[in-house]
């Protein structure tokens, strides 16, 4: 490099940046502790501690018990004065949280609705016969318990449709994020803006591999910038909590992160002279805090399956089917990789709406005003009919005897009595295994 000064990212005529030619030399402009290990040490308890966003949506998920060790493992640290969030976390807690409880609440609702006493009976042969008397007592506790169950899960539901940024969780974060636990560098937009280009055209992480976002992906380079802002300050090593396993945050091996991207530890070094960045999931957290192992299994599991089910809803790509329904009897079977099949039957009802039919061994529910990404608890919407109208823009479900389920979004529907040369239905699709959470298409 010339002069001392640093290359700079060309634009193209059209305003986007192009790749620079200097991207290594970006990522690594110092070489004097490029070789230096970075590794913390667990005995060492007085490495800095900053949350991510994940991190702190994660009991929304999980018991009480858990909640409660990360409660008190969070005001431990804070009063030691080694506890932070970043801004850029708060607000993204903030604008998710209603989510995390919409999604709870949709879960209670279904178990609150799907109680069913009328499948609790004996054929009225039996009844009043002495034989059966045991039987038909029971029957009776069953309902009786059955009713208070439900009646409990609707006073539960009021409860949290009540919640106005006093949920369990936020409740306990307003006592711990106080004071200088929140940091929120005042940036000059303008130059973060600048920078962030800049970093995403020479693949700098992190955040680029969130570039197609809304937001360009610039909420995690936000999240740094507090990071390192911290550690200029503090010049501490640093413990980043997160559940982050793109490749923008770690060197992956076998679709999981392994290691910390070296980009990043050495970034963090130049900037805090010398001191060294470590990225731990909350389950790791606590246990390198001492909490019981029991807890920390709990946690982990809890990380494991959000991570997996963000994994799903991120990579899901929509499956696009054009299907002429006047053929086949309108029957029409999807086929998943290495899992059973989904059978739809559908028949001419409007050129704005199509009949979808639950063949043997499925269940289908029809969904109307929901968004893209939006979580579709099957037990809430109504299953009970062998067939529903759905319209342009209405979603459908259907379920597997196996508890797998297609979320289909009708796109368009000829009519040849309508003003069309041919009768069809296009849809595009999403499949869910068992167990797996569920997100409208």
């Amino acid at each position: 490099m010339t002069n001392g000064t640093k290359p700079k990212v060309a634009a193209t005529e059209k305003g986007h940046i192009s790749p620079t030619i200097w991207a290594l030399e970006e990522a690594f402009p110092d070489l004097t502790h490029l070789l230096q290990s970075s590794v913390l040490h667990a005995h060492d308890k007085n490495e800095l501690v900053v949350l991510d966003t994940n991190a702190l949506l994660l009991p929304f998920v999980m018991g009480g018990r858990q909640f409660g060790a990360i409660k008190s493992t969070f005001a431990k640290l804070a009063k030691a004065k080694r506890l932070f969030v970043p801004g850029r976390v708060l607000r993204e807690y903030i604008s998710n949280r209603d989510r995390k409880i919409s999604d709870i609440l949709k879960d209670v609702e279904a178990k609150a609705n799907g109680v069913n006493n009328g499948m609790i009976n004996l054929p009225d042969f039996f009844d009043d016969l002495q034989e059966a008397a045991p039987a038909l007592n029971a029957i009776k506790k069953i309902r009786q318990a059955n009713n208070e169950y439900s009646e409990s899960l609707r006073s539960l539901v009021k409860t949290m449709k009540a919640w106005r940024g006093n949920d369990p969780v936020s409740s306990a974060y307003r006592e711990i994020f106080v004071g200088d636990a929140v940091v929120d560098p005042a940036f000059e937009r303008g130059e973060v803006e600048r920078k962030w280009k800049e970093r995403v055209a020479s693949k700098i992480p992190p955040g680029y591999k969130d570039a197609g976002k809304a937001d360009s992906g610039i909420g995690d380079f936000l999240i740094w910038l507090s990071i390192i802002e911290i550690g200029k300050k503090k010049k501490q090593n640093l413990i980043f909590v997160t559940g982050e396993e793109k490749a923008d945050w770690r060197v992956r091996s076998n679709n999981k992160g392994i290691y910390l991207r070296p980009e990043l530890i050495d970034e963090y070094r130049r900037e805090t002279d010398g001191r060294s960045l470590e990225l731990l999931s909350l389950g790791e957290l606590l246990s390198r805090e001492g909490v019981e192992k029991d807890v920390v299994a709990a946690v982990k599991d809890a990380e494991s399956s959000v991570s997996t089910n963000e994994t799903l809803r991120l990579n899901y790509y929509e499956n696009i089917v054009e299907f002429d329904y006047s053929t086949c009897n309108g029957e029409l079977s999807i086929k998943v990789a290495d899992k059973a099949s989904f059978k739809l039957q559908f028949s001419k009802a409007s050129d704005e709406r199509i009949y979808v039919y639950a063949v043997p061994g499925t269940k289908v529910a029809r969904v109307k005003h929901v968004s893209r990404d939006e979580v579709l608890v099957f037990d809430s919407f109504d299953s009970s009919s062998r067939v529903y109208a759905v319209g342009v823009a209405e979603v459908f479900l259907v379920k597997n005897f196996d508890g797998s389920i297609l979320a289909a979004k009708i796109i368009e529907i000829k009519d040849d009595t309508r003003d069309s040369d041919e009768d069809g239905v296009t849809f595009i699709y999403r499949t869910f295994a068992p167990g797996v959470t569920v997100y409208a298409p």
